[in-house]
């Protein structure tokens, strides 16, 4: 993997949020994800961080609507038979901890892959990005979809190891190693903020 064209770029650089909503991520979700305390905390970190310098922060929002009827609600019943993050529903909201701020953009999709179908390639080539860290759930599938659909549009993906999770851990480390062997680094959040915080070294000239 060519680490150099991956590294992250001052003002060429948005954070993706993936699907960070109730229907997924409460303890009484429909379509349970398990993701640690931990992780939420790193991925709020990272996001703090990128408020500070300016970053971008993306929220991706899954929303089902029985008037746009798709293959996602054949696979996953839960969506409509458990009105889970179904349009109008508090499910579709993104949890409390990762409560979107008026700086964010929140962007929503109705599948699996953000770029389809949604304004998320017209949003970010508008600002200029061309580099995106990626979080949220599922590893295997939407994380899965947006990451293959961002590196067929020419994104340069840095997927936060331990900011996305699936429903199981056998699923999400299989997901990790097919993304890291085809479709850009996969690095935790300790290193993507060393990153970052590394822009400020070289602007002032220090080694």
């Amino acid at each position: 993997m060519n680490e150099e064209l991956l590294a992250l770029r001052p003002g060429k650089t948005a954070l993706l949020a993936i699907d960070m909503q109730k229907g997924f991520l409460d303890p009484d979700a429909a379509i349970k994800v398990t993701i640690n305390q931990e992780s939420i905390s790193n991925v709020k970190s990272l996001m703090k961080k990128c408020r500070e310098i300016s970053i971008p922060i993306v929220y991706i929002q899954f929303i089902y609507s029985p008037q746009i009827p798709n293959l996602v609600g054949k696979f996953w019943p839960q969506h409509e038979k458990d009105q889970c993050c179904v349009l109008g529903h508090a499910s579709c909201d993104i949890i409390d901890e990762l409560k979107p701020e008026k700086s964010d953009t929140i962007i929503q999709k109705h599948g699996y892959d953000a770029f389809y179908g949604s304004s998320l390639d017209y949003k970010l080539r508008a600002s200029e990005i061309t580099h995106l860290i990626i979080t949220g759930v599922t590893t295997d599938v939407c994380v899965f979809a947006t990451v293959c659909g961002g590196f067929h549009l020419e994104y340069k993906m840095t997927i936060a190891e331990d900011g996305v999770a699936a429903t199981s851990l056998q699923r999400h480390q299989a997901s990790l190693e097919i993304l890291r062997r085809n479709f850009g680094r996969v690095i935790p959040i300790r290193e993507i903020l060393g990153e970052i915080e590394g822009w400020n070294h070289v602007q002032e000239g220090r080694p």
